[in-house]
């Protein structure tokens, strides 16, 4: 990457962390006109597009860098989430092939990179989305090795995966560890609530309380 796109590159994704995503779009579609062999320009304005809503003309993007570059595991992971966004926004939720689909991209990403946290999340997050709660788990689980402070999402979507396990199996070890992930998430809250939505801090309090429920029913005062 030449000094110039490296220029354009950096200046469009501190628009983007500041969430000036049509500020970030101008100039990524810049470095697109400039140097249209890129990979990058492409995937960052199709992720600027999908923060607009433009979930179509994101999908579009990501599939012009994979002509550039079929081994971007990161455009693979934007793929399969915006497959999963626009199935979503558009059917309320994800038709099995929308479904196949992205995980299909996410498993491609994994297989390229096995560190690839992004895939492992957001493939966890889509089997939680369709209630394959044994399936998720070890996904979540995966995710958490590889990332443990950037994305409280993770953990907290974790422990409503692993609420939903000890729910389903009445097995008081997998909620002290659900409990024990819970923990984590507080944790974490105290030091990144501000990546938190008031819904997920809201999501959070009630899965916090619901372990407590659950253990206090299984093996007394907690």
């Amino acid at each position: 990457m030449n000094i110039e796109l490296k220029a354009l590159m950096m200046k469009g994704r501190e628009h983007f962390e500041r969430g000036e995503f049509e500020q970030a779009l101008r100039i990524f579609s810049k470095a697109i006109k400039a140097y249209p062999y890129e990979t990058d320009p492409y995937l960052c304005a199709g992720n600027a597009l999908e923060r607009l809503g433009k979930i179509r003309e994101a999908i579009r993007l990501y599939e012009k860098s994979l002509s550039f570059k079929s081994d971007s595991s990161d455009s693979l992971v934007s793929r399969g989430r915006a497959i999963i966004n626009l199935a979503v926004k558009e059917g309320g939720k994800p038709d099995e092939k929308s479904m196949e689909s992205a995980i299909e991209d996410f498993d491609k990403a994994i297989k390229i990179n096995p560190n690839d946290y992004w895939a492992y999340s957001e493939k966890a997050i889509l089997l939680l989305r369709l209630k394959r709660f044994d399936e998720a788990w070890p996904i979540f689980e995966k995710a958490i090795e590889r990332n443990l402070v950037e994305d409280p999402e993770t953990f907290l979507r974790a422990g409503m995966c692993l609420g939903f396990l000890a729910d389903k199996e009445k097995d008081i070890e997998v909620f002290q560890r659900a409990n024990k992930l819970y923990r984590a998430i507080a944790l974490m809250s105290m030091g990144f609530s501000d990546q938190l939505s008031r819904q997920q801090l809201e999501d959070y309090r009630k899965w916090r309380k619901y372990f407590r429920i659950a253990l206090n029913s299984v093996v007394g005062k907690y």
